[in-house]
C-alpha cells in the first residue's frame, strides 16, 4: 500500500500541482518508506527526464525535513551515474547527470560534486563524454539564487566516496510492536499473583505456573512475584519456600534469578518492614538449606559495624536462625567451614581487623549461634 501510494503521488506531480503533492507526500510514512521514495523518484525521472527540475524541487523540500532521504537519493544517483558511465550507457548516464545537476541547483548536493563529474567526463574526452559534459553544464546553469540556504541541508558527497545504496529499504517491513507501557508485564504479574494465591498447595501452584507462557528473559518476573507474594503474608508459609525450591530445580535460569534477587534484596533491605524481612529471610534460608540456591550469595553480606544497618542485621539474624533450625548447628558450622568455599564466607566473618572479627563473633553470640564462631581467629 505504501509503495503504491508513493508511486501514485510521484507520477502525478508536475510544476502546477507540486505544492498540493508535497502535502500528500508528507502524509506518507517517509521514514519507513525512504527507499521506496528514492526508487520511485529515480524511475519516474528516468522515464521523463524533462521533469527533472520538478522532481528536484520536490526532493529539495522533502530534504529539509528528512535529510537522510535526500542523502540516500544522492548516493543512489551517484552510483547509477558511475556504473552507467563505465558501461558507456549514455541514456542512463545522461539522465542521472541531469537529475544530479538539478539537485545541485536546489542545494541538495554540494557544488564540488558538479566539478568532480565534469573532471571525470573531460579527463579522457570522447564524443559522448564531451556531449554529456555540455548538456550537464547547460542543465547546471547558474545556481538557483532564490532558495533559502538556511532551511536547505546540503550533502557533501563526492564521486570517490563510498556509496551504500541501502537496497534493503526498498522492501517495506512492519515494525515490531514494543509494549512501552508495560501493560503485558502488568497483566503477567497479575496472572502469576492470582495463580499463586488461588492454589491449595505448592504442587498445584507450580503445575499451573509452569503452564504460563513466559517470553525470553521473563523468568525474573516469576521469581520476583514469588518473593513478593511471600513477603505480603503475615507469617512465613513453607508453601513459598517449597514452590521456589521446585523452580530452582526446574530450570537453571530460575536459580540464577533467585541468586540475583538475594543480592538485590540485601542491597535495599533497609526499605523493607520487619515482617517482610522475616518472610524473605525464611524463604532464602529454605533455598540455602536444600541447596536449591548457591551459598555464594553470602559474598554480598559483610558483617561489620560500618557495613550493616539495623535492617540488615535483622535479616541476617532470621536467615541464620532459620538455617540453624533447619540444618542443625553442627551441620551449619561444617558448611561454613568448608575449605572449598571459604571465599564465599570471608565477609560473614571478616578477618581484616580484630575489631571487625570481634563484632561478627559478638553478633552471632547475641543471636544464639555462638557455638560456631569459636573456630574463627585472626
Amino acid at each position: 500500500a505504501l509503495k503504491k501510494s508513493i508511486n501514485g503521488i510521484i507520477n502525478k506531480v508536475n510544476a502546477v500541482n507540486i505544492k498540493n503533492m508535497l502535502a500528500e507526500v508528507f502524509r506518507e510514512n517517509l521514514q519507513r518508506g525512504r527507499g521506496l521514495f528514492c526508487r520511485s523518484m529515480m524511475k519516474s525521472q528516468m522515464a521523463s527526464p524533462t521533469f527533472s527540475p520538478v522532481y528536484a524541487a520536490l526532493v529539495a523540500v522533502v530534504n529539509t525535513k528528512f535529510p537522510e532521504l535526500g542523502e540516500l537519493l544522492l548516493h543512489r544517483l551517484v552510483l547509477q551515474f558511475m556504473r552507467s558511465y563505465k558501461r558507456n550507457d549514455k541514456p542512463v548516464c545522461t539522465a542521472a547527470a541531469r537529475f544530479l545537476a538539478q539537485l545541485i541547483n536546489q542545494g541538495v548536493a554540494h557544488e564540488v560534486l558538479a566539478l568532480e563529474m565534469l573532471i571525470l567526463m573531460l579527463e579522457q574526452p570522447s564524443g559522448d563524454s564531451v556531449e554529456m559534459a555540455c548538456d550537464f553544464v547547460k542543465e547546471r546553469g547558474v545556481a538557483v539564487g532564490t532558495h533559502c540556504t538556511e532551511d536547505q541541508i546540503t550533502h557533501e558527497i563526492g564521486l570517490e566516496d563510498s556509496h551504500e545504496p541501502q537496497t534493503h529499504l526498498d522492501i517495506f517491513k512492519a515494525e515490531i510492536i514494543k509494549d512501552q507501557t508495560q501493560t503485558n508485564e502488568v497483566n503477567l504479574r497479575r496472572t502469576i499473583y492470582l495463580t499463586i494465591m488461588s492454589s491449595m498447595d505448592f504442587e498445584e501452584a507450580g503445575h499451573k505456573l509452569v503452564k504460563i507462557k513466559l517470553g525470553e528473559g521473563q523468568e525474573h518476573i516469576m521469581v520476583e512475584m514469588i518473593l513478593e507474594c511471600c513477603s505480603q503474608e503475615r507469617t512465613y508459609k513453607r508453601f513459598f519456600g517449597l514452590l521456589a525450591q521446585r523452580f530452582c530445580y526446574l530450570k537453571r535460569e530460575y536459580a540464577e534469578n533467585f541468586d540475583q534477587c538475594f543480592r538485590n534484596q540485601y542491597a535495599v533491605i533497609h526499605r523493607l518492614e520487619t515482617n517482610k524481612l522475616r518472610n524473605i529471610a525464611s524463604l532464602f534460608s529454605h533455598l540455602l538449606a536444600t541447596d536449591a540456591l548457591s551459598w555464594s550469595v553470602m559474598e554480598c553480606m559483610r558483617i561489620t559495624e560500618e557495613d550493616t544497618t539495623s535492617a540488615s542485621r535483622i535479616f541476617i539474624k532470621y536467615l541464620f536462625q532459620e538455617l540453624s533450625s533447619t540444618m542443625g548447628v553442627l551441620k551449619l558450622a561444617a558448611r561454613m567451614n568448608d575449605p572449598a568455599a571459604q571465599g564465599w564466607y570471608d565477609n560473614v566473618f571478616p578477618k581484616d581487623t580484630q575489631a571487625n572479627l570481634r563484632f561478627a563473633i559478638n553478633f552471632f553470640t547475641s543471636i544464639g549461634l555462638g557455638d560456631f564462631d569459636t573456630r574463627w581467629t585472626l
